[in-house]
């Protein structure tokens, strides 16, 4: 997990930009088709001087913010009508002035055009359009740099409207008055990784159950899945808590015995996504703020939702898949190079030179390559044309190089260091998968960022759980008969929706459990054996709470304890 120390920081509901934006009460954050003139006051050329020998010029202009080029970017939030749900932003009417020889020297762009960007945020549950751009550009008729005076801002509102007229609600609008947490007894159980998880009479006595008067049929497990919020208040998220479908072994007798366990599938806090233009088809992203996906148990609620039993379909030509996709990934969290932000980083190569990574996958798929992918760090200065560090990395009988830019180290601004990756594929893999890699230039210093590994395997029962999906059978109006060589008549479930699990309908071939289903997409599934389960994390009772009745904030102040009466003092101010 990443530790984050202990930290005060404030959670605002909208981005507030400098100057005189995020105001719903200014004029000139309403929408309008034509709304008044913008005016950009420029300040001339800033110094920073860090020392005699280091100083840094940059541009500025009043309420400016800067990019990674350290150019000043224009930023305005609007305040948008109720429902609005998408948003293309234009300039008009645009007024230039050029750059002057010494400002010039300080910008390399090759826009002729100003790209603008657009995106929907909300406060107080309404939506606000937030633009932003680089006022600069090049003259396509003289070549001349230009910044940007004055212009007009066009913003065109999307919203959605359904039949008869009325406002098609989305998930921005749609908000639960009261949390299920706000009555009730609950309890709370953590999970570490995919997978089917048993919880046992005696686990749910231990948890704090009543177990002698509990009705099986009541048992409900609430849970958002896996993975890290987005950062972005515009991206989809649940509202509210959602109930997962179980599997529960008495519910028609209404009496849990002690032989009696409840089964659900639990996402761990790494999500894979799939990407199939990208290399590799699978990347992984950790959840920077915890290592354990929580659940919630309660059963207040009257009888709960179940695992349904999903039919198999009938196609005259299937696409016959016996092989599936899997993936690993290594990503270190030892280090922070500058104690801060998001980034950590794991092996240093530095003293240690060289590290090796194996991947071991049962029956792997050597008729199909592998790919492998090696993110990392590097810190190193030289002048050109070496002016870059290079690292070899090998996996069988590929072998690449991966060779980051240098960057200034002697400045106390720009790059601390360059990250760079490699993505490559594997002939004839075989297990396990050993990815090596050597830093070649001594005087550079790197840090791995991450490996990920994607092969295919063929598609036989391993172990007592198997999870397993097959890209290379989607494609629209595909159906994919999924052949399953198997020792023992195993269960398979769909978990696509982790929310709404189903127990696939299978017929038993000979050795190979078979069953096919549409393939307009990637779908998740897993098979277990029975004779093996993991076993939930306890945290135990939980008290009520409702965050959803809260009243709007303007700010929340997220703070240790330590810390509490400077936060208090924040608040008040």
């Amino acid at each position: 997990m990443r530790f984050l120390g202990t930290v005060l920081f404030a959670l605002f509901l909208l981005p507030l930009y400098p100057g005189n934006f995020g105001n719903p009460a200014n004029p000139r954050n309403q929408v309008s088709s034509k709304s008044p003139a913008r005016r950009i006051v420029w300040e001339g050329i800033q110094v920073n001087q860090f020392s005699e020998r280091e100083v840094n010029r940059f541009l500025a202009f009043k309420g400016a913010s800067y990019n990674a080029q350290h150019l000043p970017e224009y930023f305005e939030s609007v305040k948008l009508p109720h429902g609005t749900t998408a948003v293309n932003a234009e300039i008009s009417d645009p007024v230039y002035i050029n750059l002057t020889e010494q400002e010039e020297a300080l910008v390399k762009i090759t826009d002729t055009e100003l790209k603008v960007t657009s995106a929907i945020g909300y406060s107080r549950k309404e939506p606000y359009a937030l633009i932003g751009f680089l006022p600069i550009r090049k003259n396509p008729n003289s070549g001349k740099l230009e910044k940007l005076i004055s212009f007009n801002l066009k913003l065109n509102p999307v919203t959605a409207v359904a039949a008869g007229g009325k406002l098609k609600p989305n998930h921005h609008e749609i908000h639960a008055a009261s949390s299920v947490l706000a009555t009730g007894n609950w309890y709370k159980i953590g999970v570490t990784q995919d997978g089917v998880y048993k919880i046992s009479y005696t686990f749910l006595k231990n948890l704090g159950l009543n177990v002698s008067t509990l009705d099986p049929r009541n048992i409900r497990i609430y849970g958002n899945g896996g993975g890290q919020l987005p950062y972005a208040n515009s991206a989809f998220r649940r509202d509210d808590l959602t109930e997962n479908a179980i599997y529960v072994t008495s519910d028609s007798i209404g009496k849990l015995t002690k032989a009696d366990y409840v089964l659900f599938y639990g996402q761990g806090p790494t999500r894979w996504s799939y990407l199939p233009a990208s290399c590799p088809l699978f990347q992984h992203s950790v959840n920077l703020y915890s290592d354990t996906t929580y659940y919630f148990i309660t059963t207040d609620l009257g009888p709960g939702k179940r695992i349904q039993r999903q039919a198999s379909l009938t196609s005259a030509t299937p696409v016959n898949v016996t092989s599936f996709d899997d993936y690993a990934y290594t990503e270190g969290d030892a280090v922070n190079l500058i104690q801060s932000g998001r980034r950590w980083y794991g092996d240093n190569f530095d003293i240690i030179t060289s590290y090796s990574y194996s991947y071991s996958f049962s029956n792997i798929d050597a008729s199909s390559p592998a790919n492998v992918k090696v993110d990392l760090l590097s810190r190193y200065s030289a002048p050109p044309p070496n002016d870059f560090s290079t690292y070899q990395v090998t996996c069988g009988a590929a072998s690449q190089l991966i060779q980051p830019p240098g960057v200034a180290t002697t400045l106390y601004y720009g790059d601390y260091a360059a990250e760079a990756s490699i993505c490559f594929p594997v002939t004839s893999p075989v297990s396990p998968v050993t990815v090596n890699i050597s830093l070649q230039t001594p005087d550079a210093v790197g840090w791995l960022n991450y490996i990920e590994v994607n092969v295919r395997r063929l598609l036989q029962m391993s172990g007592d759980q198997m999870p397993f999906r097959d890209s290379k059978s989607v494609g629209t109006g595909n159906v994919a008969q999924y052949n399953l060589a198997i020792g023992v008549r195993d269960t398979v479930w769909e978990v696509s929706d982790p929310a709404n699990v189903r127990q696939q309908a299978t017929t038993l071939n000979g050795g190979t459990l078979q069953f096919s289903l549409a393939a307009d997409s990637l779908r998740q599934f897993i098979a277990f054996s029975g004779n093996s389960f993991y076993t939930p994390v306890a945290a135990g009772f939980i008290p009520n709470q409702d965050l959803h009745a809260l009243p709007q904030a303007d700010m929340v102040i997220v703070t240790n304890p330590l810390f509490w009466n400077a936060a208090t003092t924040l608040a008040n101010f």
